[in-house]
């Protein structure tokens, strides 16, 4: 049988980035998704070169008791001026400094990809709840205007949303 590999990339994609990266079970999709491109000859996403961003997050020392398990760290990237995020990377928010990284993979629409843009404005919280709205008590930092293709951003979260 041919089996539907499109499909099941497609989901396993979106199961891949509720995951925590490295975890056993992030491993296991990463694995199938591999064996269904070989299989299926499903065409990889391509990740445009230069077209990202990455670095580190660090959270400042009179922050870091306000940390408590099962919050959620968010590296948001949008275009300047606009609300909508363009990506979003979403993971338990366990050990700093955290490295990221902002690609494609991350895009919330895919009409409106983080490689058609040449900056994005990045800003990092750290949520309580996991919701997509900042609420009083999260840990935030300044959003900052970067380039796309840098690779050695370097944010601080260092205020409380009230």
């Amino acid at each position: 049988t041919s089996g539907n590999y499109s499909s099941a990339v497609k989901t396993w994609g979106r199961l891949a980035k509720l995951l925590p990266p490295n975890s056993d079970e992030a491993r296991a999709i990463a694995a199938s998704i591999e064996d269904a491109h070989s299989k299926g000859g499903v065409a990889k996403p391509p990740t445009v070169a230069g077209k990202t961003i990455s670095g580190q997050i660090d959270l400042s020392l009179e922050l870091k008791s306000k940390l408590k398990s099962g919050d959620m760290l968010m590296v948001i990237a949008r275009q300047p001026g606009e609300r909508m995020p363009v990506a979003v990377l979403k993971v338990p928010a366990t050990k700093f400094p955290f490295s990221f990284a902002l690609d494609d993979t991350l895009a919330m629409n895919p009409n409106k990809q983080i490689s058609q843009l040449s900056e994005v404005s990045v800003e990092v919280r750290i949520s309580k709840t996991g919701m997509a709205k900042a609420e009083p008590g999260d840990l935030v930092s300044a959003a900052q205007t970067v380039k796309l293709g840098s690779s050695k951003v370097s944010i601080l979260v260092n205020q409380v949303y009230q």
